[in-house]
């Protein structure tokens, strides 16, 4: 009973998105042999970081929905907001999880392919390879992937 209440508390806590990049990124600077206060720096403003871009783009959405509202009502149209941030930030909601999981073990995909085959390029573009993570997150979980099922597909797919 108690092993099973710490295991749902360790996979509530690491389904909480910001939680999950900032493991990530507290592993990347273990690795670097990097100082305990640079690995602390390093975490937290990680964490904080991804709490202050789904924040900025909950504000980003909120301010344009009036503008679309006036819009529609106005010349009698129906559109979207075309920022990536904006509609990531929704996503994340519902997805914020595997779209964590895809994009820590899509980079680890990507090392891979870029060591042993004749692909050597290793995408080090982070925003981007987060956006590409959630829409294929996305993408998987309407096709009807799950679990384990999709974060492999997901981040084997993000690595090539």
């Amino acid at each position: 009973m108690f092993i099973q209440e710490t295991l749902k508390f360790v996979v509530d806590i690491l389904k909480v998105p910001s939680v999950l990049v900032g493991l990530i990124a507290l592993i990347g600077l273990l690795a670097q042999k990097k100082s305990f206060s640079d690995v602390v720096k390093g975490t937290v403003k990680t964490i904080l970081g991804f709490i202050v871009l789904g924040g900025g783009a909950t504000v980003l959405v909120g301010s344009l929905n009036p503008l679309g509202g006036m819009f529609e009502h106005a010349f009698n149209i129906q559109g979207i907001i075309p920022n990536n941030e904006a509609i990531v930030s929704i996503a994340l909601e519902k997805y914020g999880a595997s779209t964590a999981l895809i994009m820590a073990f899509g980079m680890v995909a990507n090392i891979v392919v870029a060591r042993f085959t004749r692909l050597k390029y290793i995408f080090l573009t982070g925003h981007h390879t987060f956006y590409m993570a959630c829409m294929i997150g996305i993408i998987l979980t309407v096709a009807g992937f799950e679990g384990v099922q999709l974060v492999f597909t997901g981040a084997l797919t993000l690595g090539l």
